[in-house]
């Protein structure tokens, strides 16, 4: 039978700090200071407050951690600081044991450090080959920038802050100007025959933002060991090792050392919208927005944003002065869930800083890390025709079963989680993913938004019925006509110089007729009337085109048509449009939509839409049809983002054209409404569509994102 092992036997244990452990002291910003560990062997730096700082120290292999913690509240007694507790004790010992920080009193040191050295490799194998974080180093650049860094000292002037800033701030002023050319460009940007420029654009950014970090690490004094790229869940994103900034005691220093990468790429990217605002559609141009592209998209999502580990993380802690924020938060996050879930009363070392902040970091870097992994998950699953489900999978099995895993073992192995504490968790379980399955599956009818215009129900084209010029206008915009009234006339000189041709050769025919009669030759007589008739046909048919140059209203209405005088003189072709004519009483509204919202309007049988025009009451009209196939072609110029609409365009050949198709929607108005609007207004529809599980929603609204860009 074995002997039972003593749960207090690690207080007996003699601890101290490996030789090869600095620790340096460093301000911060309530007035005090804080201490980094570094672990040269590792080259990582772990950041401690004062209070584990002082219980540290004394661990120095001769005191058992008994005697160290009895010290360590002999000293806080006489400076009047809160007692170091056994709870804190343990934590700082298993923390300091599991970064392999510390040593054991007694056996052989180098077989230590060969043991250590042998665990790190393995680690470090481990992780390279993790596909979800795999590194691969590329050599140590530290050689290189200590060499060029003298030369660039200028990069770390405030000066060359400034004046990034400056030409940022040109260059969004120029691509503001030209957003119509913009959208234009935007449109065909992640088509697969561009994909191989925006690589190459984003593997230059890359190599600039990270020799930027190291240049200015080395500026302030710092060592770069290693630079490579590392695959963050299958993307691809560069990285240098500037960790030695922790040993920088100015803030300032360290973040500018973050921040120099962001830098840079401002600048570069800054540099290429001007090129791009100045050149023409072409190569150089296309590289232009690529970079402005690559430069603006992996900034934010990924260095600039501070819910992962980047450069964005590390400036806010800095800023906010509150060390390992990322871990930090997490582990208030698990504490504050122990204590309201499980009921536990955790004692011990909290994490520097406020804890309304660290408990709103955390939620939000857990929501973040669900979305990241929800939407790779749907990447994934929609590549390699179904075999990416594998990678998927593999993902979901890394990011949730495994931590699931590690919760099973603690609540089901851990001396602390009492039996109440399990029923407590199973029930707060319980209701979450009943609250969650019912949130999912609760029926919604989601209101989605789209432009219309109102339009005249029918609008008459009127148009030229022959080439030739505007003579003489007869009516004014705005008035209303009869069917049948006088409204342009045209003249065309050598239409009437024809009509005046065929006129003579109808009399000639005619006078060949009759003397072929008069001369008794049968046969030529009627080859000659047929000829004639030919002649008298022709003739016609010019006449019918004169006579036309007098163009009549077709139907009663008003005539719609701006600068309705300036039409004198102009030359039409035939067939060209020259006004309109509408009754005010019969107006339609006519709304865009996509191919989501028309699916959710298929399933409804009679759909309606809320309507809203500035300047007018809001009202309802019912959606009486659609048309059946998309079209490129806009609804209206005034929608379109080019006339101040939301429709994003193109512009090639100078015809504009949606970037994607959409259907077009008809509501018909009442007349005494149509009377009150005015044809040509923008409108906004909001549109409800038939109810559906929300979990539907989403998916839909992911998936259709993700097909827009594969």
């Amino acid at each position: 039978m074995n002997a039972a092992v003593d749960p207090n036997a690690w207080l007996q244990a003699r601890w101290n700090l490996r030789p090869d452990v600095q620790v340096m002291t460093r301000p911060d910003r309530r007035g005090g200071a804080t201490y980094v560990l570094e672990d040269r062997l590792q080259g990582k730096f772990y950041e401690v407050g004062a209070a584990e700082h002082r219980f540290i120290a004394q661990l120095n292999g001769r005191r058992t951690v008994a005697e160290a913690l009895d010290a360590v509240n002999r000293r806080n007694g006489e400076a009047s600081a809160e007692p170091f507790n056994l709870s804190q004790a343990q934590q700082v010992v298993q923390w300091l044991a599991s970064a392999q920080l510390t040593q054991l009193t007694g056996g052989s040191q180098g077989e230590r450090l060969h043991r250590l050295r042998e665990s790190q490799r393995r680690r470090e194998t481990l992780q390279r080959l993790n596909p979800l974080a795999a590194k691969l180093p590329l050599g140590n650049p530290d050689r290189l920038l200590r060499a060029v860094a003298p030369r660039l000292g200028w990069l770390k002037s405030p000066w060359t802050l400034a004046f990034t800033v400056c030409v940022a701030m040109v260059a969004a002023w120029r691509v503001g100007e030209q957003l119509p050319r913009l959208s234009a460009s935007a449109a065909g940007v992640f088509s697969p025959d561009r994909w191989l420029w925006m690589a190459l654009c984003w593997l230059a950014l890359k190599v600039m933002h990270e020799f930027a970090h190291g240049i200015i690490c080395r500026l302030y004094g710092g060592n770069v060991r290693e630079a490579g790229v590392m695959l963050l869940y299958f993307f691809p994103v560069a990285y240098v090792d500037v960790t030695s900034a922790w040993r920088f005691r100015s803030a300032w220093q360290r973040i500018h050392t973050s921040a120099a990468g962001m830098q840079m790429e401002l600048f570069v990217a800054s540099l290429a919208a001007l090129v791009w605002s100045w050149t023409r559609p072409g190569v150089l141009n296309d590289i232009c927005f690529y970079a402005m592209v690559s430069a603006s998209v992996t900034t934010v999502l990924f260095n600039a944003n501070p819910l992962m580990r980047f450069d964005g993380y590390y400036m806010l802690s800095d800023l906010l002065g509150i060390p390992n924020l990322y871990s930090g938060a997490l582990q208030h996050l698990t504490i504050e869930a122990k204590r309201t879930v499980l009921g536990l009363s955790v004692r011990g070392t909290r994490p520097i800083g406020p804890a309304w902040l660290l408990l709103s970091y955390g939620m939000a870097i857990v929501v973040w890390r669900l979305f990241v992994v929800a939407g790779i998950v749907l990447m994934l699953s929609q590549l390699f025709y179904g075999a990416g489900l594998v990678l998927a999978a593999f993902v979901v099995m890394s990011s949730l079963v495994v931590p699931v895993r590690r919760l099973w073992r603690y609540l089901h192995d851990t001396e602390e989680v009492t039996p109440m504490a399990r029923r407590r968790f199973v029930v707060s379980a319980s209701v979450a993913v009943a609250a969650t399955g019912l949130l999912l599956l609760t029926p919604i009818s989601p209101r989605h938004v789209a432009p219309g215009i109102v339009e005249y129900s029918p609008l008459t084209m009127v148009r030229s019925p022959a080439a030739g010029f505007v003579e003489a206008v007869l009516v004014e915009d705005g008035q209303w006509v009869e069917a049948g009234q006088p409204l342009v006339s045209l003249v065309n000189r050598e239409l009437q110089l024809q009509l005046q041709q065929r006129r003579t050769a109808v009399l000639e025919a005619e006078v060949e007729a009759r003397r072929l009669q008069q001369a008794g030759d049968h046969a030529g007589c009627q080859a000659a009337l047929r000829r004639l008739d030919s002649a008298r046909e022709q003739w016609r048919e010019v006449k019918q085109r004169c006579d036309g140059q007098s163009i009549l209203a077709p139907v009663s209405g008003r005539v719609l048509r701006r600068n309705l005088a300036n039409l004198a003189g102009r030359h039409f072709q035939e067939g060209a449009e020259l006004l309109a004519i509408g009754d005010d009483a019969a107006k339609e509204l006519r709304v865009s939509i996509d191919q989501g919202q028309l699916e959710g309007l298929q399933r409804l049988q009679r759909a309606s839409v809320r309507v809203r025009i500035p300047g007018h009451r809001p009202f309802r009209a019912l959606l009486q049809s659609v048309e059946p196939q998309a079209s490129v072609k806009p609804l209206h110029l005034s929608l379109c983002a080019t006339a101040g609409g939301v429709l994003p365009v193109v512009i090639e050949n100078d015809e504009v054209r949606l970037v994607e198709p959409r259907f077009t929607a008809v509501a018909k108005l009442p007349a005494e409404l149509a009377s009150e609007l005015q044809a040509g207004r923008r409108a906004t529809a909001v549109l409800e569509l038939a109810r559906r599980p929300l979990l539907h929603f989403v998916h839909s609204r992911l998936k259709q994102w993700l097909d827009a860009r594969m």
